[in-house]
């Protein structure tokens, strides 16, 4: 129950550090994760109105990284889910660090709170929560192998989701392909697993 409460605080001050982060003022040029489309470039911060008769606000103009042509606008003075890449020694520890992850595996029979415990853990928009849902997910689709039981789409989707964000942020900043950062996690996974069931 302690290990429980200490987690759970763990992301309620992330989400609030997440929140500090919304005054920052970025620059052209950087790079940020925005919510859940994941890394994005700072194309541009203007003036713009969207829509006849619509007073112009300061917007940051937003290029995902991973979905080329798509444009998203962002409010300057908004409360958008939005901060700084981590640099380089940052995504070089979490890498360093992911075999030690001990995830807390949530187990429940209704799907609705497999879900909520996910976005719960989404919603901090930490790279370092994101390996660990990623690790929790893969303990349990191995231990599904193992007993021959199916693996939850609730869980499969959760983890196409962190792999997408997590792994996209981890390979912008070390200039490395998504593919490389995912196999690598995937790969220290298979030897893991060798010791857990």
């Amino acid at each position: 129950m302690i290990e429980f409460e200490k987690k759970w605080q763990h992301y309620r001050q992330t989400i609030r550090f997440q929140k500090k982060e919304v005054n920052k003022m970025f620059q052209t040029g950087d790079y940020v994760m925005y919510g859940k489309t994941g890394v994005c470039r700072i194309e541009n911060i203007g003036e713009y109105s969207f829509g006849e008769g619509i007073k112009p606000h300061r917007y940051y103009k937003l290029s995902p990284v991973f979905s080329r042509g798509d444009v998203i606008y962002v409010p300057v003075d908004g409360c958008a889910h939005m901060r700084s890449v981590v640099d380089r020694e940052e995504a070089q520890d979490c890498i360093r660090r992911f075999p030690g992850i001990q995830p807390r595996i949530f187990r429940s029979r209704v799907q609705r709170q497999v879900r909520e415990h996910y976005e719960t853990m989404l919603e901090t928009y930490d790279v370092e929560v994101l390996l660990e849902l990623m690790k929790e997910v893969y303990a349990k689709r191995a231990e599904a192998a193992a007993h021959n039981k199916k693996f939850g789409q609730v869980d499969e989707h959760f983890l196409k989701f962190a792999e997408k964000l997590a792994c996209g942020e981890l390979a912008v900043v070390l200039d490395a392909s998504v593919d490389s950062i995912r196999a690598r996690f995937r790969r220290e996974m298979r030897e893991e697993e060798k010791h857990m069931i």
